[in-house]
């Protein structure tokens, strides 16, 4: 089930999420892509969410998104 960035909390550290990484203009969507993440902190922003990224273990990076991009656990 999809949820917004918005409704992350502590009991989705370290799951294997999948996040709507879409692009649209308009209503139009020109790009559907989504992308994995192995969530390893995140932070809630104004507006935005930033995730921390373990997919690759030895270099864990920062991604931010708008809070209302949508989210769904895989593990």
């Amino acid at each position: 089930m999809a949820a917004t960035l918005a409704a992350l909390t502590e009991q989705h550290l370290g799951k294997l999420i999948e996040v709507d990484d879409s692009v649209m203009h308009g209503s139009e969507v020109l790009v559907t892509a989504t992308r994995r993440v192995r969530l390893l902190a995140y932070q809630q922003l104004d507006g935005a969410v930033r995730l921390q990224d373990g997919s690759v273990p030895q270099w864990p990076c920062w991604i931010e998104w708008a809070a209302w991009r949508t989210f769904r656990v895989l593990d």
